[in-house]
């Protein structure tokens, strides 16, 4: 979100990723400041984060620049049954809503 709120990227990814991270010119950073119209969340899971230092910059990459070590619960069992059962449910209410 930085980079279109602000222009530029968080001094502390800055620091962590270096120069991996695209400098911007300051026509670029203007233009893209505040570029955005519309800002959308999809929210599919959860994970739990726990800091991981890794200061190896020998296998430094996208991976684990987050510096995070990420666990998740399995909490949902019903998965694509769900939704099939609800795509079912309302093919019926169409169907017998339709009937004319």
């Amino acid at each position: 979100m930085d980079p279109i709120a602000n222009g530029d990227y968080p001094h502390t990814m800055r620091s962590i990723v270096g120069d991996r991270l695209p400098q911007f010119t300051p026509e670029q950073s203007k233009m893209l400041k505040g570029s955005y119209d519309f800002v959308g969340l999809n929210y599919y899971t959860a994970n739990y984060a726990a800091y991981m230092n890794n200061s190896s910059a020998v296998n430094a990459s996208y991976l684990t620049d987050s510096q995070a070590n990420l666990s998740s619960k399995q909490t949902y069992n019903f998965g694509i049954f769900f939704i099939l059962f609800l795509m079912m449910f309302l093919l019926t209410r169409v169907r017998t809503f339709a009937e004319i």
